[in-house]
């Protein structure tokens, strides 16, 4: 098992790093796939930090910068050869080019981007670092626990990405991503919506997604209700609950009495196992 510690004081991903597996991506097209891929993800990841001020215009702009650090360190998306051993660029190198062009006052789009990213110069600025995380083993815990609070939704985004990217491998090993506290991801929409499209998209590639929360309620107010039970294969109703939070999980699980007799005297670690219509 790996532990990967993210934040000022221990780990980091270099977010511009380009993780893939060079035993799986055996064309050009895979690897100009998998550049296109990250780069969106890199959009998905400002649209969260942004907190829904990124207009299209920023967005372009983002692209266009990106594929210009990009060469600037000597790698280029049509060429996988050109990815070989290189220093990636990082999120302070593509901040400079956004404070150049904003010496054009003219250009309103870089002027905000830099106004918006001001912290990479200081509680961000761990996130320059190259990468230095071990993702080479099977069972892999990755804790944003340490990383500040203003970039951890972001940071959610981008990390659930890359794994879902990173091993997108030989699709007879499967590979599971598993969401602690999921009800961080229920209640910001961008980040919701990025989960049901990892778990919708990810299917084809064997990949698949383990969610935990205390309250069912959150897919209620995220509006994601019927979404997330379409592609939940199997719920885990865990026991030792109280009475008055019952009546939602009756509700959302469609239980009858009898199940809710079974649940209510279900102790510590102890539940209920549905699989389509059969609860056991």
């Amino acid at each position: 098992a790996s532990i990967v510690d993210i934040g000022p004081s221990g780990k980091n991903i270099n977010l511009l790093e380009i993780m893939y597996d060079s035993q799986t991506l055996k064309y050009q097209s895979d690897y100009i796939r998998a550049f296109d891929d990250h780069l969106e993800l890199l959009d998905q990841f400002f649209s969260v930090l942004f907190e829904g001020t990124k207009t299209i215009n920023m967005s372009s702009y983002i692209n266009e910068t990106l594929i210009k650090c990009y060469r600037q360190k000597g790698i280029i998306r049509e060429d996988p050869e050109t990815w070989k051993n290189k220093e990636w660029p990082t999120m302070l190198e593509l901040r400079n080019v956004w404070v150049q062009d904003a010496k054009d006052p003219r250009d309103v789009t870089a002027k905000a981007l830099v106004d918006k990213t001001y912290k990479i110069n200081t509680s961000w600025s761990y996130i320059n670092r190259q990468s230095d995380i071990d993702l080479s083993k099977d069972f892999i815990i990755v804790d944003i626990s340490g990383v500040p609070t203003s970039l951890q939704e972001a940071m959610n985004v981008f990390v659930t990405g890359i794994m879902a990217m990173r091993f997108r491998t030989d699709v007879k090993k499967s590979t599971i991503i598993a969401i602690d506290e999921s009800r961080v991801f229920l209640l910001n929409p961008k980040l919701s919506t990025f989960m049901i499209k990892t778990l919708t998209q990810g299917r084809s590639l064997n990949i698949s997604m383990w969610m935990a929360t205390q309250q069912t309620a959150d897919l209620t107010k995220a509006n994601l209700e019927d979404e997330f039970k379409t592609n939940m294969q199997i719920s885990i109703v865990l026991g030792n609950m109280r009475a008055d939070t019952i009546e939602h999980v009756k509700s959302f699980y469609k239980l009858n009495e009898a199940d809710v007799q079974n649940l209510m005297s279900c102790g510590v670690g102890e539940g209920l196992l549905l699989v389509g219509s059969e609860v056991v």
